[in-house]
């Protein structure tokens, strides 16, 4: 997906699920994208992947990602992330 301005509503936009092992991409820079962007760097970044070692965690906080999810996601870490979201609003 390609954020411009007229592919969202930034209002709608408080949490976004990103894959980290995109293909020709990754998620960290996704994230890096999207924190660049003034009408959505505030929403929620939450990184699903399936690495899951010390250095992924740290990329994943210097791209910005809020909360980061291995696979399988268990539903509950899911639900847990956007309670922290919406207390932080």
């Amino acid at each position: 997906m390609v954020l411009t301005p007229r592919s969202y509503d930034a209002h709608l936009l408080d949490a976004m699920l990103l894959d980290i092992g995109l293909p020709g991409s990754n998620g960290y820079e996704l994230a890096r994208r999207i924190r660049a962007l003034p009408e959505v760097n505030r929403a929620t970044l939450i990184a699903i992947s399936g690495y899951g070692q010390p250095e992924d965690l740290k990329r994943a906080t210097a791209a910005g990602l809020d909360h980061y999810l291995l696979k399988p996601v268990v539903l509950s870490s899911l639900h847990t992330c956007s309670v922290k979201q919406l207390r932080q609003h």
